[in-house]
C-alpha cells in the first residue's frame, strides 16, 4: 500500500493491471482505466501472455470488489468515468452482485448520468437468470427517476416475464408501453406471438403473424416453430402446412427444431407413418438429423409398438457416430417393457452402462414398471435398492409403482411399508398413492386402515379420486357394515361424484340381503336418476323384497320409482 505522504499527492500511480488513481476536482478519488473486459479482450487480440491477461482481470475484479465494499458498508464509493462505469457494471452482473448493481444504476439515474445501455444490460441480466420480480422493481424506480426505459429494456422485461409463463404480466407491460407512445418492434411482437402461443391462443398469434407480415416484418424462426407445434398440438395440420409455406415464402427457413415439433405430435397422435416420411425427407433432402430428432422418431415408433424398426433407427444412428443420449436409451427400454420383453430392456440397460451414458431416475422407474407388469416384483424390488448405493433418489413415480404391485398381489402389508419409506424420505405423496392401498385394503376387510389413510390424504389437501368411494362402499358391502356403505355414498352423492353401475348394484344387494328394502329403494331412486340402468337382477330383487315385506305395496312402491312409462303390473 502507498504511504499517506503519497496518497496527498494530487496525482498517483499504482499499477493494478493498467489502473491509474487520481483526485477529481470536488476531492473525490476518482478512477480511470483500461479494464476488465476491454483490457482482456486487447490483451487477447494483441497476442499478450495469459498471464497479463489475467492481471487484467484480477484489476477488474478488484475494482468491482472495492465499489461492492463501498456500498455494503454504506461509505462513500469511488466517482466513476463512463468507461469505469460500463466495465465494474459488467463486472457486477457477470459476478451476480444484483444488490451493488442495483445502488450503482439508481446513484447514476439520481445524478443523471445513466447511460441507456446500462440499465439494459443489468435488466438482461436479471431476466435471464428468472429474476424477473427485480428487474419490474428497478424498471419502474427508474421511471420515477425520470428514465424513460428505450425499447429495448420494455423487450427485456416481456421476454423475462415470458420466460418465467406470467403472460398476464406480459399484457400489462406491454400496455404501459403502449401508453408510453412506443408501439414496439419485431422483437416485441415476437414476444407477443409467443406470448399467445403459451395461452393456447393460436388463431390470435396467427392473425398476429400476418399483421407482422403486412408491415414488411418476418417473425423469427424460434417464433414460427412455437405457433407450429401449438397447431400440432391442436391437431390442426392445415394450419401448420400454411406456416410452413409461408415460412419458405419469406425466407425464414424452417430447421430441425420446427421439423422437430411436427414429427413429435404425429408420432404422440398415432401418426407415426406421417411423422417417419417427414424424418425421411428431411434426410432425403440433405439435413443431417440429431440426436434428439433420431429419438423422437424412435419414441413414435415405441408408441405404436413398432421396438423393432426403432431398433433399426437407432443402429442407423448409431452408425453415423450420433451417440444415444439417456433419454434415447430410455425411449427404447421402454418400448422393450411395454411390450414385456425384459431380457432386452436389462441388455440395453447394460450396455448404458458400458458407454458411460448414467441411468437416471427415468430408467430406473421403466425397468421397475416393466417387471411390475410381467409379476417379477422381487427383480423391480432389488433393481429398487440399487438405486441409493449409486446416488440416485427414488422418486414418488417409483414408490407410486411399487406400492401398486405389491397390491395387485394383495400384500397390503408391503404396500403400507413403502407409503411410509415414502414419507419418511421426505417425498409428498399424491393421489395416485392412495389408489392402490384404499383399494387393497378395502377388498381385505382392513376398512379402519382404508378410512385412515383416505382421512390422511384429505388432511394433505389431495381431492380424492371417484373410485376411492366406490372402493369404500364395495368394501364396507363385504365387512356387513351397510350403513357406513351409505353413509361414503351420500358423501359421494353431495360431491356430485357418480357412482359405478357394479357400485350402485352392490349397494341395493347388500341392503336387499339384510332387509332393509326401503333404503334399496332409495338407492334405487338416486341411480335412476342419474340415468343408470338396474339391470333384471337388481330389479328381481327389489321386487321380491318388496314382495316378501310389503305384499300389498309393492307395485305401488315400484311404479312410483320407475315412472308411468314403465309400469309394472
Amino acid at each position: 500500500m502507498a504511504s499517506n505522504g503519497r496518497r496527498q499527492n494530487s496525482r498517483c500511480r499504482a499499477f493494478t493491471g493498467t489502473c491509474v488513481w487520481q483526485r477529481g476536482a470536488n476531492g473525490k478519488k476518482m478512477a480511470t482505466t483500461e479494464l476488465a473486459a476491454a483490457a482482456a479482450a486487447e490483451a487477447v487480440d494483441q497476442g499478450q501472455p495469459q498471464d497479463l491477461v489475467n492481471k487484467g482481470r484480477r484489476a477488474m475484479e478488484s475494482m468491482s470488489s472495492l465499489w461492492i465494499n463501498g456500498v455494503e458498508q454504506k461509505k462513500d464509493s469511488i466517482e466513476l468515468d463512463k468507461i469505469m462505469i460500463k466495465n465494474i457494471f459488467d463486472a457486477l452482473v457477470k459476478k451476480k452482485k444484483w444488490a451493488a448493481a442495483r445502488a450503482l444504476l439508481v446513484k447514476l439515474a439520481s445524478e443523471r448520468r445513466l447511460e441507456p445501455s446500462v440499465p439494459k444490460r443489468y435488466i438482461a441480466g436479471l431476466c435471464r437468470h428468472g429474476r424477473v420480480y427485480e428487474a419490474l422493481d428497478l424498471f419502474y424506480e427508474l421511471k420515477k427517476l425520470g428514465q424513460e426505459p428505450p425499447l429495448r429494456i420494455w423487450n427485456s422485461i416481456l421476454r423475462g416475464s415470458l420466460g418465467i409463463g406470467r403472460t398476464d404480466q406480459v399484457w400489462q407491460v406491454y400496455g404501459e408501453m403502449m401508453e408510453s407512445g412506443l408501439s414496439g418492434d419485431l422483437k416485441t411482437f415476437c414476444i407477443l406471438i409467443q406470448a399467445f402461443c403459451k395461452e393456447r391462443r393460436f388463431d390470435e398469434a396467427y392473425g398476429l403473424v400476418h399483421e407482422v407480415l403486412t408491415t414488411g416484418g418476418v417473425p423469427d424462426v424460434v417464433t414460427f416453430t412455437k405457433l407450429i407445434a401449438g397447431f400440432c398440438k391442436e391437431g390442426d395440420y392445415r394450419k401448420v402446412s400454411q406456416l410452413l409455406h409461408l415460412m419458405i415464402v419469406k425466407n425464414c427457413m424452417p430447421d430441425l427444431v420446427t421439423y422437430q415439433e411436427i414429427i413429435y405430435w404425429l408420432c404422440k397422435q398415432h401418426e407415426t407413418d406421417e411423422g417417419l416420411r417427414i424424418f425421411n425427407e428431411l434426410i432425403e433432402r440433405g439435413y443431417n438429423p440429431g440426436v434428439f430428432t433420431y429419438t423422437t422418431a424412435m419414441d413414435g415408433l415405441c408408441r405404436a409398438k413398432r421396438v423393432n424398426e426403432a431398433k433399426m433407427l437407432w443402429s442407423q444412428m448409431l452408425s453415423l457416430k450420433l451417440a444415444p443420449n439417456v433419454h434415447t436409451y430410455n425411449v427404447l427400454i421402454d418400448g422393450y417393457c411395454k411390450l414385456g420383453r425384459m431380457s432386452n430392456a436389462r441388455k440395453l440397460y447394460m450396455q448404458m452402462h458400458e458407454s458411460g451414458c448414467k441411468p437416471n431416475i427415468k430408467t430406473y422407474s421403466i425397468l421397475i414398471d416393466g417387471y411390475c407388469r410381467q409379476g417379477k416384483v422381487s427383480q423391480a424390488t432389488k433393481l429398487f435398492e440399487e438405486m441409493l448405493p449409486v446416488g440416485i433418489k427414488p422418486d414418488v413415480i417409483t414408490y407410486n409403482i411399487l406400492i401398486r404391485a405389491s397390491c395387485k398381489e394383495g400384500n397390503a402389508d408391503n404396500a403400507v411399508k413403502l407409503y411410509h419409506e415414502l414419507l419418511e424420505s421426505g417425498l409428498q405423496p399424491i393421489a395416485c398413492s392412495y389408489t392402490p392401498l384404499i383399494r387393497t385394503l378395502s377388498s381385505q376387510g382392513k376398512m379402519s386402515e382404508a378410512v385412515e389413510f383416505f382421512s390422511d390424504m384429505v388432511a394433505r389437501s389431495l381431492r380424492p379420486l371417484k373410485c376411492m368411494y366406490d372402493y369404500m362402499i364395495d368394501g364396507y358391502c363385504k365387512a356387513g357394515n351397510i350403513n357406513e356403505a351409505v353413509t361414503v355414498l351420500v358423501k359421494m352423492l353431495e360431491e356430485e361424484l357418480r357412482p359405478k353401475k357394479r357400485t350402485f348394484n352392490k349397494l341395493i344387494l347388500s341392503l336387499c340381503a339384510e332387509g332393509q328394502t326401503l333404503d334399496a329403494l332409495s338407492v334405487l331412486d338416486a341411480m335412476l336418476e342419474m340415468g343408470c340402468s338396474p339391470g333384471q337382477f337388481i330389479t328381481y330383487n327389489v321386487v321380491y323384497n318388496l314382495c316378501r315385506d310389503q305384499k300389498g305395496s309393492a307395485a305401488k312402491c315400484l311404479n312410483e320409482i320407475i315412472g308411468d312409462d314403465c309400469m309394472v303390473i
